[in-house]
């Protein structure tokens, strides 16, 4: 069955580790990576301890070879050496995975099977993994999906005030910007800033821009945010670069692309201001909601003109296509779409004006 990551949260800050064994299997998917991984560790650290106990967990790569798959069969009947049942943690699993669950043999009635912990990337609904865990009573599927606009900054918001923190309206833009929308990367990043900000005694502490910056500098260096600027900007060694060190990060390529869609997007809403409204660039993008950052309106500008409406519009069609592709190929995802990328980079920067 399915249920939200909200509600996995309560199960997991109130149950006991006995919660887990009603299911056979729990499969953690999404394109908010950083809450999947973030899950993974919670349940094995509620089940097998922190850090867990080898003796109590198996971890595996999925690489779709018979010889793994007997190797997961073997270690789901395993008897632990101290007693009490196993984590069998898989990572990187697909679709291809279904078929393995499926062939899965029977337990006895007085057999007890071990916990297969399933870690995966985005799952489009379609998938025939994740429709066969939502359907199944003793299987649990926890979707991480990744903020929108209003929820990052929602949730921004109150990360600050469980910290103790409040910002400004510019405090408040420049964070929403240098945070991808993932919400335990939100949490960590805002916990760092708290450890910068806070003062003995005092009830609210004010975050300031400087402190951001201050505090996030190397997060602005390698953030989604960053990646979308070199890309708009047609600027491909940057782009390339900062794209592998995402990856490097853990980012997912999914969430790299529907970053950029987002940024193109504010650029096509500014240009359609200019255009109905009979406004200059920088009119137009001062009516944008949320504001642009002022220290990124330059660039915005400048990217503006790069980018006529007729090329921002197939650009979406390519990126829709590029997303589908990396869900549903089987391919190496990573490669797939940088290599997609720099190609619309490369066009785009041959087809701007000079």
């Amino acid at each position: 069955m399915k249920i939200s990551a909200g509600k996995f949260e309560e199960y997991l800050s109130a149950s006991p580790a006995n919660f887990f064994f009603g299911f056979n299997v729990i499969l953690v998917f999404g394109p908010d990576q950083s809450s999947v991984r973030n899950y993974i560790d919670l349940c094995l650290h509620k089940l097998a301890g922190s850090p867990p106990d080898p003796f109590k967990t198996h971890s595996f790569s999925w690489n779709n070879s018979r010889e793994m798959a007997q190797q997961i069969i073997d270690s789901l009947y395993e008897i632990s050496l101290f007693g009490g049942l196993k984590t069998i943690h898989v990572r990187h699993i697909n679709d291809l995975f279904t078929s393995f669950l499926k062939d899965v043999p029977p337990r006895a009635p007085t057999q007890q099977q071990n916990l297969l912990l399933l870690e995966a990337d985005d799952l489009p609904t379609k998938s025939s993994l994740r429709k066969l865990i939502e359907l199944d009573e003793s299987s649990l599927a926890i979707p991480c999906y990744l903020l929108d606009d209003r929820e990052q900054l929602n949730f921004i918001q109150k990360t600050l005030h469980k910290n103790g923190l409040e910002s400004n309206r510019d405090g408040l833009s420049l964070l929403k910007e240098l945070l991808p929308n993932q919400k335990q990367t939100i949490v960590n990043e805002i916990e760092k800033i708290s450890m910068y900000c806070r003062k003995t005694g005092s009830s609210t502490v004010t975050v300031t821009v400087d402190d951001i910056i201050a505090c996030l500098a190397d997060q602005r260096e390698i953030s989604l945010q960053d990646v979308a600027h070199y890309f708009a900007g047609q600027q491909i060694p940057a782009f390339v670069q900062h794209y592998y060190r995402c990856i490097h990060d853990g980012e997912s390529p999914i969430s790299i692309i529907r970053t950029i869609v987002r940024y193109l997007q504010q650029l096509w809403q500014a240009k359609i201001i200019m255009v109905t409204s009979s406004l200059s660039a920088e009119q137009a993008m001062g009516q944008l909601k949320p504001p642009i950052f002022y220290q990124h309106q330059n660039r915005f500008v400048h990217h503006m003109k790069l980018w006529p409406y007729e090329r921002l519009v197939q650009t979406f069609l390519h990126l829709s296509r590029l997303e589908i592709t990396c869900k549903t190929t089987g391919m190496p995802a990573a490669e797939i779409a940088l290599q997609q990328l720099t190609t619309f980079v490369k066009s785009d920067a041959a087809a701007s004006p000079s």
